[in-house]
């Protein structure tokens, strides 16, 4: 089957939308679902935000099966074995995120069984899942449980460098109040109901040890301080913002 190459990253034809690179990442896209809420995180950067072309990004073909974790394993053994040379840093080295158009968790025993596969084929990837953290109350408990439960998820400190495994959980809060958050998201339900979920997400995974880090777009109306605030009272570990592209 012939490979269409997008910068050094080589993806069979039927694979188009499985994986780009950014930044030096290597990022996994296992759906275009985002069931929760109208606006997805790429949206949220603004009208004017588009992801490099050279990236090869692209949203997943609607028509075709998601991709399965023996194809998204693959792609990342690959991409350490060959000419796109990652994880030549080491250490340093700031591994593969879970992300694309879609809400990744959406798919959560996928993409655990993914970095499984590639646990048991190489040694030392770091993992990270870029989450809306929006599930519903019913369900939060659930992806958190399974997350945890996993046996790929890094908690309380525990030294990783030799597994591969998930270190990171990047929970968009986005803001600081309700009010704001219906505004940006939209989510399906309204009226504070979806801002708490996120909140509540954030808890239990920092609660059972996972390392948060949250993130907000510097947009109008987002109060980026009692953001950082809010996100650190919830337990995450760290902050970052996102810009905006109005």
């Amino acid at each position: 089957m012939s490979l269409l190459n997008f910068g050094r990253l080589s993806l069979r034809r039927n694979q188009q939308g499985f994986a780009y690179v950014l930044g030096g990442n290597l990022y996994l896209a296992l759906t275009n679902q985002c069931p929760m809420c109208e606006t997805t995180l790429i949206d949220s950067r603004g009208a004017g935000f588009k992801v490099a072309k050279e990236s090869g990004f692209r949203p997943l073909d609607d028509d075709s099966p998601e991709p399965s974790p023996h194809e998204l394993a693959d792609i990342v053994n690959t991409s350490y074995s060959g000419d796109l040379n990652l994880g030549s840093m080491g250490e340093l080295d700031t591994g593969v995120v879970f992300a694309g158009v879609g809400e990744p968790l959406i798919r959560v025993d996928a993409l655990l069984e993914t970095v499984k596969i590639v646990k048991e084929q190489r040694n030392a990837i770091r993992f990270r899942i870029n989450t809306n953290g929006l599930y519903g109350s019913d369900a939060t408990s659930c992806v958190v449980s399974k997350l945890i439960h996993s046996g790929v998820v890094v908690t309380n400190d525990q030294d990783q460098r030799r597994d591969s495994r998930i270190d990171c959980i990047s929970v968009a809060l986005m803001c600081d109040n309700p009010k704001a958050y219906d505004d940006i998201m939209k989510p399906q339900i309204k009226g504070g109901k979806a801002f708490g979920d996120v909140c509540n997400f954030i808890c239990q995974l920092a609660e059972a040890g996972v390392n948060v880090e949250c993130t907000a777009v510097d947009r109008p109306g987002v109060n980026i301080t009692n953001t950082k605030n809010l996100a650190l009272s919830l337990g995450a570990r760290s902050f970052r913002t996102r810009s905006f592209f109005p």
